[in-house]
């Protein structure tokens, strides 16, 4: 995809499409509070939208951080690599992968704070306190938040931080697309996360912002947009962006 889509402005055109609306429609000027993006009163929904546009995998500080910890699991391990290569995270063991994931995990974290206050004080001012609070997380550059790993990373900011006002996170991707094994087409991702399984977000909303979505995409680029909705857990960690080929770290291990 060699288009770079504005995804702010095309998602306002598509959550108007099914019935939503800015909240700051919903004032007269700016909002005197933090508000959340969008209201869709018929589902009872209080969203916001939160791009991932910084590409972390070439940040140097989060670089060396994860050869320091490649490099300490493979000493524990007793394996002996020499010069440069590219390894994946299947090469590794559960806790190293693990620990280098809460490197990718913490912005994440930060994007979840601000949006937990934003959509807890929208609702609030809305008087809408019983709506359902959705995360809209959409992930146009950041090819280190590997979508195989996105709900262990969602999953685990849930349980340890307390975002009350958020009861699922969407997250999806647009102008960042996929590949898997079992199709030839470039994939747009779409991944459901929830914080109470008891309070799921309209099954409607979501079908119908999915389809709004995959046709105002299709217009643009003028082809057929596939997307790749997770269910399978065995499928998921097939699943890597395009633009990562076999989705290892680079990483000098001389030093």
């Amino acid at each position: 995809m060699n288009v770079h889509i504005d995804t702010e402005a095309e998602f306002d055109v598509c959550v108007k499409s099914v019935g939503g609306i800015k909240v700051s429609e919903l004032f007269q000027g700016s909002p005197s509070f933090d508000n959340a993006d969008y209201w869709f009163e018929k589902y009872n929904v209080v969203a916001e939208l939160k791009c991932l546009s910084e590409d972390k995998s070439t940040d140097k500080y989060i670089q060396e951080k994860t050869g320091l910890i490649i490099r300490k699991y493979l000493a524990e391990s007793k394996i002996v690599v020499f010069g440069t290569r590219r390894m994946t995270t299947d090469e590794l063991s559960q806790a190293c992968t693990k620990e280098i994931a809460e490197l990718y995990r913490k912005p994440i974290s930060g994007a979840m704070k601000k949006a937990n206050k934003q959509i807890r004080e929208t609702k609030i001012e809305l008087k809408v306190e019983s709506a359902h609070g959705l995360l809209i997380l959409v992930n146009d550059k950041n090819t280190a938040v590997d979508p195989s790993r996105i709900n262990w990373i969602l999953a685990e900011t849930f349980r340890r931080d307390r975002y009350s006002s958020i009861n699922s996170v969407l997250f999806v991707t647009l102008n960042l697309v996929g590949t898997h094994p079992a199709t030839r087409n470039d994939l747009l991702v779409w991944i459901e996360v929830y914080r109470d399984p008891g309070f799921l977000c309209s099954q409607e909303l979501y079908a119908n912002l999915r389809t709004a979505l995959h046709k105002r995409w299709e217009d643009i680029l003028s082809q057929e947009i596939k997307p790749f909705e997770v269910k399978n857990h065995d499928l998921i960690h097939e699943l890597e962006y395009k633009i990562t080929g076999t989705g290892g770290i680079l990483i000098d291990l001389d030093k």
